[in-house]
């Protein structure tokens, strides 16, 4: 990376201040709030990717909140008069009470600064946003900062586990008396390699048993298959790779879990230590390992849901999917019903999908069908089809007669959903929406040979722009993010007839429920460009080049899999009297 992040319209005030500040005078300002010390409290040797805190002490006139400061290193050649300045970390204090106060400061550090020993420099407020005049404060020359090079190696680290559904299911493949379905573990896994990038990263997933923890298999979308370990090809450096974990707990680590109301789920990268990493650059606080992470589950031993009490049948299978990022993410829930009983034959289907972009949840898609056909009175059959989207009704269709249809939508949301981040010392505001296209094929034929069938689809994008907030500086969004695209395909119905005497229906009862899912991949990427500023002591700044800085806001791996959900045939007698 470059050497980097100090606006030069910022650097024309702090030419003065560094020749009236070093050594560690007091700088006093006309907004009544000042830098009286800083310490470096961790060691004074710092790695790329290592937490970093210090403690500064201010003086304030007033009780403030929010107040930004941004640390640089300075590295002065005194034989040519030149300082280097690298961006050092940024964070903010909550609340700033009045007086002298000391305040702890925490930031990571994963620029790649050059080794070497440097001088530190605070800029309070250096967004401007609190204060109307900067504040810029050197720390004295035993506060110096040795940067150590790391040999080029990444530290792997797992920030985050994310269950779709706090349940594991003994009995794979049943209903369960609550309509959902859950025959493996689904799970989100938030992966990052700090400094440098990484290649072939294995991620390998363990549920704790009797026995201790033993290894599960994890979907490969490439293979098409279960496999005992997923390998990323690529870690790109600094970048937060979410990752789609279809857990399948094999049937002789299942029998170890008998009994047991609770589980838990292990995953870890590198599992092999096939990757000579900087294990010492980041450890996260509150865990001793951060190539590791566990998440607790509960196990349920479902039974399926029995014949109804007039001697009928009901079946019903439900589909409930996930992908989760801090700031975009989609769940798909699916539920897909048959019915076979006194009052005839029935099938529905219904289905949303909710999206979240920037923090904010909405759902893009919402479908319900229901039919049913009742041969004793047979004006009681009917066929409702129903779509919304964000709340309103973009079609509706009802009926008592045969019925087939089809149609498709492209479609976008964007309600003015925005965030500002801020990127080195630029503030950035990001504007972000979602669009892609919905549809529905429906047909159903209502008489002696009942079908309803209803087979939705959405493909759901995200997009994204970017407005820099300073005049001399400029950036956008780079990339493009696939959200989430699935298609069901359902047969939901059979055969029913009365016999001469209306005694009794009898008839059978099908079920055949498919998806094909693919899951989010792409990213989106925050860049941004401001004057790169050289100087010399005692002379104006002058801009010699441009600084630049790029952040992911998301990236995803790609996820696929295609699937039965249901496939089954059963036929009854229902005795009317």
């Amino acid at each position: 990376m470059r050497k980097k992040y100090l606006a030069w319209f910022l650097l024309l005030q702090l030419v003065f201040v560094l020749g009236g500040c070093s050594g560690g005078n007091d700088s006093v300002s006309l907004s009544q709030v000042s830098v009286r010390s800083v310490e470096l409290l961790s060691r004074e040797t710092v790695e790329k990717g290592h937490t970093v805190s210090l403690s500064v002490t201010l003086s304030s006139d007033a009780d403030r909140n929010d107040l930004g400061i941004s640390y640089y290193l300075l590295s002065k050649d005194e034989a040519t008069q030149r300082i280097d300045s690298y961006h050092f970390g940024s964070t903010s204090i909550p609340v700033v009470s009045s007086g002298e106060r000391i305040y702890a400061q925490s930031f990571v550090f994963s620029d790649d600064v050059p080794p070497g020993t440097y001088s530190l420099l605070l800029h309070v407020d250096p967004l401007e946003t609190s204060l109307p005049d900067d504040i810029a404060y050197e720390a004295p020359g035993d506060v110096a900062i040795t940067v150590a090079a790391d040999g080029g190696k990444p530290d792997l680290v797992a920030h985050s586990l994310h269950a779709h559904s706090s349940y594991l299911v003994i009995s794979q493949d049943e209903e369960l008396g609550d309509g959902d379905q859950r025959d493996h573990i689904s799970m989100t896994v938030d992966v990052e390699s700090v400094a440098h990038d990484a290649s072939n990263v294995a991620i390998m997933a363990y549920v704790e048993t009797t026995a201790g923890y033993e290894p599960v298999r994890i979907w490969n979308s490439a293979g098409k298959a279960f496999e005992n370990s997923l390998v990323l090809s690529s870690l790109d450096a600094n970048v937060l790779q979410s990752v789609m974990l279809d857990l399948l707990v094999p049937p002789e680590v299942l029998a170890r879990l008998e009994g047991k109301a609770s589980t838990n789920v292990k995953v870890l990268i590198d599992p092999l230590d096939a990757i000579d990493e900087n294990e010492n650059a980041l450890t996260l606080a509150g865990r001793t390992d951060d190539n590791e992470l566990v998440e607790p589950v509960n196990i349920y031993a479902g039974a399926p849901v029995a014949s109804k009490g007039d001697g009928g049948l009901d079946f019903q299978t439900s589909y409930s999917k996930g992908f989760d990022n801090k700031y975009f993410g989609a769940d798909l829930d699916f539920l897909g019903k048959a019915w076979f009983g006194l009052n005839g034959i029935g099938a529905s289907v219904s289905g949303t999908v909710p999206v979240t972009v920037l923090g904010h949840t909405f759902d893009f898609l919402g479908i319900t069908s229901d039919a049913h056909y009742n041969p004793i009175l047979p004006t009681d059959s009917a066929f409702d089809l129903d779509i919304e989207f964000a709340g309103i009704t973009l079609y509706s269709q009802s009926g008592n007669a045969g019925f087939e249809w089809e149609k498709t939508w492209k479609i976008e949301k964007n309600l003015g959903y925005s965030q500002t981040f801020v990127i080195a010392v630029v503030p950035v505001e990001v504007s972000a929406g979602a669009s892609g296209a919905l549809g529905i094929k429906a047909t159903v034929s209502v008489n002696s040979k009942f079908e309803g069938t209803v087979s939705p689809f959405v493909d759901v994008g995200a997009y994204a722009s970017a407005a820099v907030n300073l005049v001399v500086a400029k950036g956008g969004i780079r990339g493009t993010l696939y959200l989430i695209g699935c298609s069901f395909d359902t047969k939901l119905g059979g055969t029913i007839a009365a016999d001469a005497g209306a005694t009794q229906l009898t008839g059978t009862l099908d079920e055949t429920v498919g998806y094909t899912l693919s899951g989010p991949n792409g990213g989106l990427v925050i860049f941004v460009k401001w004057p790169k500023t050289c100087w010399k002591w005692h002379v104006i700044p002058y801009p010699c080049g441009w600084n630049e800085k790029d952040w992911s806001l998301v990236s995803w791996s790609t996820y696929s899999k295609t699937d039965t959900l249901l496939d089954r045939r059963q036929s009854v007698t229902v005795p009317l009297q």
